[in-house]
């Protein structure tokens, strides 16, 4: 004998229409994924800054792991040594 005794609901009494059901589930779903994503959703200004910023980290990196500016496309000195080939 188990001494855990669980109570349930009959399932006649959780039977709900399917129509009523969506009709409440819906509108609040909705509703919130919009606010949601308007309250989150950050301006233009706010993107350019955090990718500009980004993109400098990345150009900064890459400089410093292969000592070469990317960006005006010239060698820096430092461990590897860069030679231009002719076409």
């Amino acid at each position: 004998m188990s001494i855990w005794r669980r109570e349930t609901t009959p399932p006649s009494e959780l039977r709900v229409e399917s129509d009523d059901l969506e009709s409440i589930v819906k509108p609040l779903v909705a509703n919130h994924h919009h606010r949601s994503t308007v309250e989150k959703m950050p301006s233009e200004s706010e993107l350019e800054v955090f990718f500009a910023a980004a993109e400098k980290e990345d150009h900064k990196r890459f400089s410093e792991k292969y000592n070469y500016d990317f960006v005006k496309d010239v060698p820096l000195e430092g461990r590897y040594e860069w030679v231009r080939f002719k076409p």
